[in-house]
């Protein structure tokens, strides 16, 4: 008989650092996090059970099976949760997930899984992996993991000696750790939210692609094109540029210059619907560049979908230009990019070109209804309904 896969969502956190706010009801995208990670667990598992304190934590999912698990040890963080599931499974494969990471998706624990399977079937019976843990950039993700029924006398000697964190539990265990950087998305995946300044980075997340490609490629062209059909579709675009040589916006001998010149630190200027900020904020030199255009991109509430002109090597996702004399090969950073727009011809005779070690789709400038369809699958969204 075939051994179930059960996925584990921890719901019993207390949210201190977002003002006692349950995280598994917060919405992106008008779906609680919750739903959005249960659907994508129940791609790859049997059942579905939630971790929580008591049941008036349980989230309300809309059509989705599942179970609530209640720790039996409250109180002790998400290793309770862990230790109440491995416990009451028979065997099989446990899948995690913390309700805070409203990026999961399924390919993440596809991945584990196979990365999980190969070990197994060569390992010594000592070294076979009790656990497979994601890795990414220079952290590691125990809660948004692989177990098997065999970490459990891990976890509950640790729980007894009173030491509750899940990577101290298993520091003597047999793991596997799996870089998943060249997994595509890996980083929007294991987005982490635990404050409000997390959170609205994230809904702006949501949104983003960005479009690169060295100089005088046809970035602004290319983008001046797509927002104007995306306009006559009824989605609303936000742009945020990033200028690597420094800018002033401002007007010469209007009043804002003017009162700025004098030592003014930032100046605002408004009408009944429209606002112009011009501000030196010493907050954004301390931000990573990713960091700087998730604070900017929170600005467009409104916004459907945010462009962000360059920004190459981030992780975003990336539409990339490359243009005969110019470019003949990409420069971006291979994660996050999904499409390669271009002119040169052995790139568009065999429609994709490998990119650090993936296979890019590649399109022509003038297939601008494809790089729609490519942008809308890229971002979820219905980017292609008819203009009305």
């Amino acid at each position: 008989m075939k051994l179930e896969t059960l996925a584990l969502l921890l719901c019993g956190g207390n949210g201190r650092r977002m003002g006692g706010r349950q995280k598994s009801k917060l919405k992106t995208g008008g779906t609680s996090f919750a739903q959005r990670i249960g659907t994508e667990l129940l791609k790859v598992a049997d059942r579905l059970l939630l971790s929580c304190r008591e049941a008036g934590q349980a989230p309300q999912f809309a059509g989705l099976p599942c179970e609530l698990l209640f720790d039996r040890t409250p109180g002790i963080g998400p290793i309770g949760g862990l230790f109440t599931a491995l416990d009451s499974m028979k065997g099989g494969l446990l899948i995690t997930a913390p309700c805070d990471m409203p990026g999961l998706k399924a390919d993440l624990y596809t991945y584990l899984t196979r990365k999980l399977t190969a070990t197994e079937s060569t390992a010594s019976p000592e070294a076979v992996p009790v656990a497979a843990i994601p890795t990414y950039g220079e952290k590691c993700y125990p809660l948004s993991a692989l177990y098997r029924k065999t970490a459990l006398p891990y976890i509950k000697s640790s729980i007894e000696k009173g030491d509750y964190g899940i990577q101290y539990a298993l520091k003597d265990a047999p793991v596997l750790y799996v870089d998943v950087s060249s997994l595509h998305g890996a980083g929007r995946m294991l987005f982490n939210i635990n404050t409000e300044e997390d959170y609205r980075e994230f809904r702006a997340l949501e949104k983003i692609v960005a479009v690169c490609g060295l100089k005088n490629t046809g970035k602004t062209t290319l983008l001046r094109d797509l927002i104007k059909e995306l306009s006559k579709r009824g989605i609303n675009t936000a742009v945020v540029k990033h200028d690597a040589h420094g800018f002033d916006c401002d007007i010469p001998s209007t009043d804002s210059y003017i009162l700025q010149r004098a030592g003014a630190g930032g100046t605002a200027v408004f009408s009944k619907d429209h606002y112009f900020i011009n501000n030196y904020d010493e907050f954004l030199q301390d931000k990573a560049r990713e960091k700087q255009v998730l604070f900017l991109a929170g600005h467009f509430d409104k916004a459907d979908l945010i462009f962000v002109e360059g920004m190459k090597d981030s992780t975003f996702p990336k539409i990339e230009i490359l243009r005969s004399g110019l470019s003949q090969k990409s420069v971006s950073n291979p994660e996050g990019l999904f499409l390669i727009v271009t002119d040169i011809p052995e790139y568009l005779e065999n429609s994709h070109c490998t990119v650090g070690g993936r296979q890019i789709p590649v399109l022509s400038y003038r297939d601008k209804e494809q790089i729609l369809e490519a942008l809308s699958r890229q971002m979820g969204s219905q980017l292609l309904e008819t203009p009305s």
